[in-house]
């Protein structure tokens, strides 16, 4: 037992410079070993086309990329996988109207960055290429907003405008004949309390149409919006009472609804409403009471309405002559 233990002390301590050198040729034969095993894997690369020419426009849509599994030596795969540059022509100038391009896998081979790789595979296997013609097409430009412009504040009617109206997209007819119109991208009118003059970008379009630019003008013109308040308590006054006669009239006091920018109905409430609700008597009485039409002053900008729209009026006493000058109700 104490010759085994003077063994394993020996071999642990013992020839230290021989055991490390062991072990690093052991590492290098792995490494060597690792660079030198053949493996397999997949590679995705993206798609140039080359071939078109100024004439012709793609009108089938292709997948960005393609799936290359291969076969190669570990140190070639590591180097395609590092290469981020690496990508597949695909030469379409004779595909034939109809044909599919099917991918040769020599012809992919020989693009790849690392030689000495074997291509097994292409997912998908071929494209629907689709060659034609380069037609245009004039459409409108329409203003997308979203948002409400702050309180007291509306969009003016006819207060959209872009510049220009209308612009040309350039792709095949196939794809351009569905096409009606060209959005912008969406502008926020959330809280917007003056006009609005701003260079705005286009919707990106369907991937084969390309249009003539990629921003417009855009002129949004706002206005005051529409308010409504209610006066109370505004006092009736009679106009055309007979002189010498006692006029009454009912009720004696009124409400009005004020519609109008906050603005003009400010300044309506600052002139005053002093006798602003009246209503007139007819020019020659036939009778000693009557109901009649309420009125109100107006004031610029403001719609304004009665509550209620007709009273009731009576003259004490007879007469028929002529109305004489406006003379307050007697209440």
């Amino acid at each position: 037992m104490r010759d085994l233990w003077h063994w394993l002390r020996a071999a642990a301590t013992e020839n230290w410079s021989l055991k490390v050198l062991a072990v690093l040729i052991a590492v290098l034969i792995d490494i060597v070993v690792r660079r030198d095993s053949v493996r397999e894997t997949v590679k995705e690369l993206p798609i140039s086309l080359t071939g078109i020419s100024k004439n012709q426009v793609l009108g089938s849509e292709l997948p960005e990329t393609v799936k290359v599994r291969v076969r190669g030596r570990w140190a070639d795969i590591r180097a395609l996988h590092a290469e981020s540059s690496a990508h597949l022509l695909v030469d379409v100038s004779t595909i034939h109207v109809g044909e599919r391009f099917i991918f040769d896998r020599r012809r992919v081979e020989q693009q790849l960055p690392s030689r000495g790789i074997e291509v097994l595979d292409v997912q998908p296997p071929s494209l629907d290429i689709r060659l034609e013609a380069m037609q245009k097409k004039t459409v409108p430009v329409e203003a997308v907003v979203v948002g409400e412009p702050a309180a007291g504040n509306r969009v003016a009617m006819a207060g959209i405008h872009v510049e220009p109206k209308e612009i040309q997209v350039f792709g095949p007819a196939s794809t351009l004949k569905t096409l009606r119109s060209v959005k912008t991208v969406a502008q926020d009118l959330q809280g917007l309390d003056a006009d609005l003059h701003a260079t705005v970008a286009l919707q990106t379009l369907p991937r084969l149409l390309r249009p003539s630019q990629n921003q417009v003008l855009l002129d949004i013109s706002l206005e005051q919006s529409a308010v409504l308040k209610t006066v109370p308590n505004l006092a009736v006054s009679l106009r055309g009472c007979p002189a010498g006669k006692r006029c009454t009239v009912e009720p004696l006091e009124i409400s009005a609804d004020l519609q109008g920018s906050a603005a003009a109905i400010a300044s309506c409430l600052q002139q005053g409403l002093d006798n602003a609700a009246y209503l007139d008597l007819p020019a020659v009485l036939v009778q000693a009471s009557g109901t009649a039409s309420i009125h109100l002053h107006d004031c610029p900008g403001v719609s304004a309405k009665p509550r209620p729209d007709v009273a009731n009026w009576s003259v004490l006493g007879e007469s028929a002559q002529p109305a004489a000058a406006p003379t307050p109700a007697t209440r």
